[in-house]
């Protein structure tokens, strides 16, 4: 929402964003009693690069497709 008033104010051209979201595993067991990152942790999501995420902020800057 707000890269092309980064680049407007900072006279940049280019911009880094992950513009990732979470997706659900596809697992069909989760053993809840083993953990495999840190205790706490959903570790059924992972973040992906969303493609309407980067296609929003592309439109925001007025880039081509």
């Amino acid at each position: 929402a707000n890269a092309r008033k980064i680049l407007d104010a900072t006279g940049a051209h280019e911009i880094h964003a992950s513009a990732r979201s979470a997706v659900r595993s596809v697992m069909r067991y989760h053993n809840p009693s083993v953990n495999m990152g840190a205790p706490g942790q959903d570790e059924y999501t992972r973040l992906e690069t969303d493609a309407e995420l980067v296609r929003a902020i592309a439109q925001s800057l007025q880039l081509p497709r």
